[in-house]
């Protein structure tokens, strides 16, 4: 499914909104994500999923073609897996992010400090409940 974007946003459709992915897209994707997880569980792995801050010109495309509740709060249910948002703790929020969607170097270890306890905390939660 392409998006064709121009300035990192998709074109409009018809109501003048940009389009959301086809559900039968959606489905197939969540499939082929979870397809991949069992193999790697069969083999003793995990998987845990994060969401690096976006901002600027990508806000828009994450937030419409992308919803949360049609995307990320789904892989996680359906794949069983912890994750990590960046809009749910304060202190993965406002950092620079020069390109919009990447952390400049200098914050990449701020960053970093904040995710691990939160990765970790999730994991341990997401391992408790199985």
């Amino acid at each position: 499914w392409a998006l064709g974007i121009k300035n990192n946003t998709p074109p409009p459709g018809p109501d003048g909104k940009p389009p959301q992915m086809p559900d039968e897209a959606v489905d197939k994707v969540i499939a082929e994500v979870k397809a991949n997880i069992d193999k790697i569980r069969a083999r003793g792995g995990d998987v845990a999923f994060v969401q690096f801050p976006y901002g600027g010109v990508y806000t828009p495309a994450e937030d419409f073609a992308f919803p949360r509740a049609r995307f990320w709060d789904r892989l996680l249910r359906e794949t069983n897996c912890a994750g990590v948002s960046w809009h749910d703790y304060s202190e993965l929020q406002g950092y620079d992010l020069p390109e919009s969607s990447h952390l400049s170097a200098s914050e990449a270890a701020r960053y970093t400090k904040a995710l691990v306890p939160i990765l970790y905390a999730e994991i341990e939660k997401k391992h408790a409940m199985r």
